[in-house]
């Protein structure tokens, strides 16, 4: 029995070491015949939301005797960038990946996997871990909204839409902030213009807190191509000053679909003979002439002449012109009361898809 004993106890040892020896053979040999890493898992404790990116770096080592090439590095999330080696890396080459989070808008704790898959498809897939815990910044609505009206905060004044085509039925998000002691209320629906639509969540806003204004923009017509600015008002239940005044601005072009070369043809094609014209030896009035032609294949519509000052104005002889047909439009400029020169400028919006809108500019000389 105790020679039994022994012998299974030498046995248990045998294997162990055996096991150890494999084990180890078996990670050596990988590391010989792959790609190492210093460290796959790399966290971060302490990272600032105010930073908007952090970066985590993975060293790498070509511990195999063959050319090793990366061919895709796949990550979890679109706020990973991924900058990885190019091109193939020789034995016993080094490398790094630089992974970049964006944590601007994503305080706490997280975790992001990234694969990395080679060319070879017998190299096993590599998986790295990056984690971390961000520290969210300490919001300051006073000092980042600053258009005031009342105890209301704006990002600004006028919000910019930026371009918008006729095709486009867009919704943007504003921030406001309650600076009050009272909770404002706010009315559901904004009068403002029939193309915009302008609401406010919560309804309700107590002080110290944040809320979202709501734009949306659709049912656009042709009469606003060009630059708007439409002012509205957001009533509300503060005492002293209700009617919270904002100013919405875009600029709309018309929305043509591609278009194949081989039919561009058999479209309108605007042509101007003069995109500048002068005058000298004002008076008080210049008049000037800009023929427009239609070399293209089908009518070609005006839609718009937008006049860059109040001191133009204009004619239009025909909105709609056929193929191989012309108009002429006159703008009559008032010049200013002191002498000099004065720059003006026009814009002729119309159906052409490869020159939609057209800026026509003046120069006038006083006598």
């Amino acid at each position: 029995m105790i020679i039994n004993f022994r012998l299974d106890f030498l046995r248990g040892i045998l294997m162990t070491f055996l096991l150890l020896f494999t084990f180890v053979h078996c990670n050596s040999q990988y590391d010989r015949e792959g790609v190492f890493f210093l460290e796959k898992n790399i966290h971060k404790e302490e990272i600032l939301e105010a930073d908007s990116l952090v970066r985590f770096t993975f060293h790498l080592t070509n511990a195999g005797p063959e050319v090793v090439e990366i061919q895709e590095v796949i990550v979890d999330c679109g706020c990973i960038l991924v900058n990885a080696p190019q091109g193939s890396l020789s034995k016993g080459a080094k490398a790094q990946i630089h992974v970049d989070y964006e944590v601007y808008g994503r305080p706490g704790p997280f975790e992001k996997v990234i694969q990395v898959v080679y060319a070879d498809d017998s190299m096993p897939v590599d998986t790295l871990l990056l984690s971390g815990n961000v520290r969210p910044v300490i919001r300051q609505p006073q000092k980042e909204l600053r258009y005031k009206t009342g105890n209301l905060h704006f990002p600004y004044s006028t919000l910019n839409l930026g371009i918008v085509t006729t095709k486009d039925s867009l919704t943007r998000a504003y921030e406001l902030y309650n600076a009050g002691e009272d909770t404002l209320i706010f009315a559901k629906h904004i009068p403002s213009h029939p193309s915009l639509k302008l609401w406010v969540e919560p309804l309700k806003l107590p002080p110290g807190e944040l809320g979202t204004l709501r734009v949306k923009l659709d049912s656009i017509d042709f009469n606003m191509l060009g630059f708007n600015l439409i002012a509205a008002e957001i009533p509300t239940s503060e005492f002293d000053e209700p009617n919270k005044p904002i100013n919405i601005q875009f600029s709309l072009v018309e929305y043509f679909p591609p278009i194949p070369v081989s039919q561009l043809a058999n479209y309108p094609l605007a042509d101007y003979l003069n995109t500048e014209l002068r005058a000298n030896q004002v008076v008080d009035t210049a008049t000037f002439e800009f023929p427009i032609f239609n070399s293209g294949g089908s009518d070609l519509n005006i839609h718009k002449v937008e006049l860059g000052c109040g001191c133009l104005n204009y004619d239009l002889a025909s909105r709609t012109i056929a193929p191989g047909d012309s108009t002429i439009l006159k703008i009559q400029m008032t010049t200013d009361d002191d002498k000099g020169v004065s720059y003006r400028q026009a814009t002729v919006f119309t159906n052409d898809p490869r020159n939609p809108h057209q800026s026509l500019m003046m120069r006038a000389a006083k006598k």
